[in-house]
């Protein structure tokens, strides 16, 4: 294939892409977040069609944070009868080595022989590794009466690095 050829195509699939964000954007702010039923249950999941920033920083060699709790749609607290967990999106930035980053709830402690590493970053020359993530939030409460915090933990593994979280998703109780 031509040189000529290359360019055309990919100027063309550039247009595409270009096309395709636009009516998706529009769609986004058109639509905001919206509530869609998940399967098997009568609890709504609140799934965001632009995934909302909601923390960043940096963490240190085997330190945690505890994240949230965070706003849900149309209003400016969080509804911890409504949602006990969340579907979310982990960023790592400006690693110094090779590491691993784990989401869990507050009610549990950190169990390396057990726990779920959620991200594994380090060994390539990239700006940023991401991936996505599933935790139930920490709970307060009786088991007859128990809401959740809003937060969960984020714990770093063997490298520094800066993190970033966003949320795609609240789960609800019945998930």
């Amino acid at each position: 294939m031509s040189e000529k050829a290359i360019q055309k195509s990919t100027r063309r699939d550039l247009l595409r892409l270009a096309g395709a964000a636009a009516i998706g954007a529009a769609g986004v702010s058109a639509l905001g977040a919206v509530k869609v039923k998940a399967a098997g249950s009568g609890t709504p999941l609140v799934a965001y069609l632009n995934p909302i920033h909601v923390a960043s920083g940096h963490l240190n060699a085997g330190q945690e944070v505890i994240i949230g709790p965070f706003p849900y749609p149309g209003s400016g607290t969080f509804g911890s009868d409504d949602y006990w967990g969340m579907v979310g999106n982990l960023t790592a930035r400006r690693w110094r080595g090779q590491g691993w980053m784990s989401a869990r709830s507050t009610d549990y402690p950190f169990d390396p022989a057990h726990q779920a590493l959620n991200l594994h970053f380090g060994g390539h020359q990239v700006d940023a590794w991401s991936n996505s993530f599933v935790t139930i939030f920490g709970f307060t409460g009786t088991a007859a009466g128990k809401t959740t915090t809003g937060q969960f933990a984020l714990r770093n593994g063997p490298a520094p690095a800066d993190y970033v979280v966003d949320i795609l998703a609240f789960l609800g109780p019945d998930q």
